[in-house]
C-alpha cells in the first residue's frame, strides 16, 4: 500500500496551539469559525448516492450519464461556539476570492449580529485548496476583507494529511451529506433547499445561498504587493499561524 507520506513534524505541536487559540477566544467570546469547500456536486437529474423509502415500483428515473452537465461548490463555514452552519454556493471556481467571498458573506449574514462588537475571529483551515497557507491570494483577499470591516483574524492550518480533524468536515459536511443523500440535485435551488434543512439533535441548523459570482483563476501578486499586505507570522510555527488585518 502506498503511504501518504511524513507526518508534520510540527503536527502535535500545532493541534496544541489550535487548541489553545480556540479556548481563548470562546473565552472572550469571539467567533471561532472552520472553513473549507465541500466536493463538487452534480446539478441535473443524476443519481445520488444513498437510499429512500419510495411507494412501491415507483423508483426515480434518472439520467445515465453527466457529460457538459453544471457542477456547483459548496464553501462551508462552520461557526463552532454556536454550532451553526453557513454555505455558499458557488457555480463557478473554487479560488481563494471565492473562499474569502464565502466569509464575508456569513460576516453579513449571521456574524456581525451573532457577535456584535466583535473585531477577533479565529479561522481554523485545511492545508491545502484554495485556503491553503501557501496561498498568497487567500491572504490577500483576507486582507481586503479586513481592511472593509475592520476584522483582525488570526489563521491556523491543520497540518497536511489532517484535514478530517478541521471540525467543519464531522460537524456540519457529513450532516450535509445525510440531507441530501438519495436526492438528484435537479437544479441549484432544489440543493440550497436539502442543505437548508440540515438539522441535528444536538441543535445544527444551516444557513444557504446562492453566490452567482464568476471567479477568475490564476490570479498573481507581486512581491512587493505581498510584502505590504498586514500579514503577521506568528511566533508559533509561522507557516501555519498568522495575524491578518
Amino acid at each position: 500500500m502506498k503511504g501518504t507520506g511524513k507526518p508534520d513534524p510540527d503536527r502535535d505541536k500545532q493541534f496544541k496551539h489550535i487548541v489553545k487559540m480556540r479556548k481563548r477566544y470562546l473565552t472572550k467570546g469571539w467567533a471561532v469559525i472552520s472553513i473549507d469547500s465541500k466536493k463538487k456536486e452534480l446539478i441535473g437529474e443524476f443519481k445520488s448516492n444513498g437510499s429512500e423509502y419510495r411507494v412501491s415500483k415507483s423508483a426515480r428515473k434518472v439520467n445515465d450519464h453527466d457529460f457538459g452537465e453544471q457542477r456547483v461548490t459548496p464553501y462551508g463555514i462552520y461557526d463552532y461556539g454556536r454550532n451553526k452552519g453557513f454555505i455558499n454556493l458557488g457555480n463557478s471556481s473554487d479560488t481563494a476570492e471565492f473562499a474569502v467571498e464565502s466569509i464575508r458573506r456569513w460576516w453579513h449574514t449571521e456574524g456581525s449580529s451573532a457577535y456584535p462588537g466583535c473585531k477577533h475571529i479565529l479561522i481554523l483551515a485545511d492545508n491545502g485548496g484554495s485556503n491553503g497557507s501557501n496561498r498568497r491570494m487567500f491572504k490577500k483577499y483576507l486582507s481586503d476583507l479586513s481592511k472593509e470591516t475592520g476584522l483582525i483574524f488570526y489563521v491556523c492550518h491543520y497540518p497536511s494529511g489532517t484535514s478530517k480533524y478541521n471540525p467543519i468536515e464531522h460537524r456540519l459536511f457529513s450532516e450535509i451529506s445525510k440531507s441530501i443523500q438519495a436526492q438528484p440535485l435537479t437544479d441549484i435551488n432544489t440543493f440550497k433547499n436539502l442543505i437548508s434543512h440540515t438539522v441535528t439533535t444536538t441543535g445544527l441548523s444551516v444557513t444557504c445561498v446562492i453566490d452567482v459570482n464568476v471567479y477568475e483563476t490564476g490570479q498573481t501578486i507581486s512581491n512587493s504587493d505581498f510584502n505590504a499586505l498586514p500579514v503577521i507570522p506568528s511566533k508559533v510555527i509561522s507557516r501555519l499561524n498568522y495575524t491578518v488585518g
